[in-house]
Order: C-alpha cells, then structure tokens, then sequence
C-alpha cells in the first residue's frame, strides 16, 4: 500500500516538474521572440 501511494506521488511531482520546464522554456522562446521584434521595429 505504502509503496503504491509513494509511486503515485512521485507521478504527480514528474508532472509537476515537467509543465515547470515546459514553462521555462516557453518563457524563453517569448523572450527570443520579443527581441527579434524588437530588433525588426
């Protein structure tokens, strides 16, 4: 039982984990693109 719910966390943390870094990463790509427009304008 403790295992199953332990394993379930850990599940959750991974997602939680990754939407951060997908996060991230699109912080940068807006970032990279604000400075293209503004380089353009």
């Amino acid at each position: 039982m403790r295992e199953d719910t332990s394993g379930g966390r850990g599940k959750d943390v991974g997602l939680f984990e990754k939407r951060q870094i997908i996060g991230m990463h699109q912080a940068e790509e807006t970032s990279k693109e604000m400075r293209e427009r503004l380089k353009l304008g």
